[in-house]
């Protein structure tokens, strides 16, 4: 919702945290640096001298002001950054597009985010930004979720065995339970936010592009028969067919959404996600850009 901004800086506190205070036990400053390139791309400015003598409370704020003025930054440019495309969009197709949908990737996965154009429009707009934040903390989530209950429901068999062993499995099953969710937790906050600082919209150079397209080419099979070769002949085309370019490879696309009796999940503007409804509660909101098809 509307406090997920909050969150996002309680999830960059909250790993800080941790960092400072197990960098703090023992480990040199050349991994404490290697490990705040790691989570949020930068290269530190704290000192080896003052990484040495500070508290880990004092180094924590200090690794939270570094990360949290290089986040900001980020927005900022990114928004600078694509504002003329949105731009440009909106003068050309504005009057039919409502919401448009912008790939992101940290280079392992990526994610669509929904956004609506006349918001992005905006020079001090962070609406791009605010929706990335939406779509990454949902799937992410939604993601270690499933993997938690998994882990549960194996947590559920393995304590039986403690009966064998004279223990209480209620006990033994709430107490790793709980440390199975504070992980969970961790790892909610370190994958949210290694995402968001890397972050980029995945672009591709012309010549790369090209380049691509010429390795993923097939080879050409000259084997004809007689009548395949007469015809081509007589048409008269012989010089054009051997001229032409090869074609360009264009995704393939689907006119057809789904069936209205068929099982779908969407996704709202406002992050919100409906699971396995039928699509027919749903088409008008699709057809409106009001929510996309996830699954």
């Amino acid at each position: 919702g509307e406090r997920l901004q909050l969150d996002i800086l309680s999830m960059l506190y909250s790993t800080c945290e941790l960092l400072s205070k197990s960098y703090k036990d023992g480990t040199s400053y050349e991994d404490f640096k290697v490990e705040i390139i790691m989570k949020f791309g930068i290269d530190t400015q704290i000192s080896e001298a003052t990484y040495n003598s500070s508290k880990p409370e004092v180094l924590c704020n200090l690794i939270y002001q570094e990360a949290y003025a290089a986040y900001h930054s980020k927005t900022q440019e990114l928004a600078k950054r694509t504002l003329p495309i949105f731009r440009d969009l909106f003068n050309h197709r504005g009057n039919s597009v409502e919401n448009i949908v912008v790939p992101f990737t940290d280079g392992r996965k990526g994610i669509n985010v929904v956004a609506p154009l006349k918001k992005l429009l905006d020079e001090k707009s962070l609406e791009l930004s605010r929706a990335i934040e939406k779509s990454v903390t949902l799937t992410i989530i939604d993601s270690l979720w499933k993997e938690h209950l998994r882990d549960m429901d194996d947590l559920k068999q393995s304590v039986q065995n403690a009966v064998l062993e004279q223990k209480d499995p209620l006990l033994i099953y709430k107490f790793e339970g709980f440390q199975l969710f504070k992980s969970l937790i961790a790892k909610v906050n370190d994958e949210t936010l290694t995402f968001l600082y890397r972050a980029e919209i995945p672009v591709q150079k012309e010549d790369d592009v090209m380049e691509s397209k010429q390795i993923r080419q097939p080879k050409q099979n000259y084997k004809e028969n007689k009548a395949e070769a007469q015809s081509m002949l007589s048409s008269g085309d012989s010089q054009e067919v051997a001229t032409e370019e090869p074609p360009k490879l264009e995704p393939i696309r689907s006119n057809k959404v789904a069936n209205r009796n068929d099982k779908v999940s969407v996704q709202y503007l406002d992050g919100s996600v409906k699971r396995d409804v039928k699509f027919k509660t749903v088409e008008e909101d699709v057809l409106s850009n009001r929510c996309v098809l996830i699954d």
